[in-house]
């Protein structure tokens, strides 16, 4: 079956493209384009959506997308669009879990037999040719996230094209296992704002160091070398004197970094389930209404993407554990995006309890040889003086290596 106007929850979608290097099926797809309306790439990013058609939020692996879904064996074709210069085509495809029942997963699901699906994806010239992006058979126990694909679209500059876009689960999923669904991400073209200049696309990295000290810091009194990359910046910048938060924890300071609300306004300042009222705008909603492309990636914990922190961000990406590789995944993400308008929040818990060293990171100690060793006081409990200073030691030591990973995206951003 084939739908240009689909509806239903599966059936998500904008535009993305995807693909491998195919430049050599440029002859056989021809630049021309059918005689029909067309969309055109203004602002950096294209995002297409027909009429009839849904699009809604989908958590595969670490990292929420708008996503497309296609019920099974269902093949979509999307609006026809311009390629502009300097495009890059983009696509990501995985498998979906929607709650099973009200525990969620079963406790053994991992130990059942995974699905196969199949994703097939092909790019559609007006001259009634088609060139093959992806045929790809995956395992759901293979594959834990997005399996993202990407194109340079410099050679079909100037054509008129549209996708056709296919996903099909080959196995049942077996007794017990719950539902999954084979998804697209939402679909997009990226491309420069002016092909001449790529520089020219305007840029905003938010980054929050969740539970940090101004203290801490050289830049605010510390005599320890533990933030030397922080330090720069504010030497460079525009250092504040005073910066107060709202409140004292996470969600509530987030939410009000996020809309310029106090936590009594936006209401998200106890524990429960409460949303952000739809009455009220994020920053990321804001810039995306400008044009911007917006990401997340966070440390999890309190800052996943519910409870209306997911609003606005067309990724989102939430990961427990070791800064490094969210860090690194943002520079990756940032060299993708050169060019374009981009809003990127970066958020990280490295000098937050439980002070867990990460990786192979040079440590300092500041004088401690192992602070480390032995076991820290429990949550509630008296904490002794050489506790404290083992905690402060220890806290130093996240300081230190968040300074650290930040100094290396910032290094690749210059670049």
């Amino acid at each position: 079956m084939i739908s240009s106007g689909v509806g239903g929850w599966a059936r998500l979608w904008a535009v993305h493209v995807v693909g491998l290097a195919l430049l050599v099926l440029l002859a056989n797809l021809g630049c021309g384009g059918p005689d029909v309306p067309s969309l055109e790439v203004e602002d950096g990013w294209l995002a297409l959506s027909g009429d009839g058609v849904e699009v809604r939020q989908a958590m595969v692996g670490k990292e929420r997308r708008p996503t497309l879904s296609l019920q099974d064996g269902e093949t979509y074709l999307t609006p026809w669009v311009r390629v502009p210069h300097g495009a890059l085509l983009e696509l990501g495809c995985g498998f979906y879990r929607p709650p099973f029942g009200s525990g969620g997963s079963p406790a053994d699901a991992e130990e059942l037999p995974e699905p196969r699906g199949r994703f097939k994806a092909r790019l559609l010239s007006g001259g009634g040719r088609a060139a093959r992006l992806l045929d790809r058979t995956v395992s759901a126990g293979e594959e834990d996230g997005w399996i993202d694909r990407q194109t340079d679209l410099s050679a079909w500059a100037g054509a008129t094209v549209r996708l056709e876009l296919h996903a099909e689960l080959l196995d049942s999923p077996a007794e017990g296992a719950g539902p999954i669904l084979p998804v697209w991400s939402v679909p997009r073209i990226l491309a420069p704002m002016d092909p001449h200049h790529p520089e020219d696309g305007r840029f905003l990295l938010l980054v929050s160091l969740d539970t940090l000290r101004a203290d801490a810091m050289g830049a605010y009194g510390s005599s320890r070398q533990t933030s030397p990359c922080l330090d720069r910046l504010a030497r460079e910048g525009v250092q504040y004197s005073t910066c107060l938060t709202p409140s004292p924890w996470t969600r509530p300071s987030h939410m009000s970094l996020l809309t310029s609300l106090y936590p009594h306004v936006h209401g998200l300042d106890r524990n429960n389930n409460l949303s952000l009222s739809g009455s009220f705008a994020t920053l990321a909603e804001i810039l995306e209404g400008d044009g911007f492309w917006t990401t997340a990636i966070t440390g999890g914990g309190y800052l996943y993407p519910t409870h209306g922190f997911e609003r606005g961000f067309q990724q989102f990406h939430a990961s427990a554990g070791n800064f490094a590789p969210l860090s690194s995944l943002a520079g990756q993400w940032i060299g993708r995006w050169q060019g374009l308008d981009h809003f990127l929040f970066l958020h990280t818990f490295t000098v937050h309890e439980p002070y867990n060293r990460q990786g192979n990171f040079q440590y300092h100690s500041f004088g401690l040889p192992n602070p480390t060793q032995g076991s820290l006081p429990r949550k509630g409990a008296p904490v002794l003086p050489r506790d404290s200073k083992r905690l402060r030691l220890l806290y130093d030591d996240g300081l230190l290596f968040a300074d650290h990973c930040l100094g290396v995206l910032f290094k690749r951003m210059k670049q």
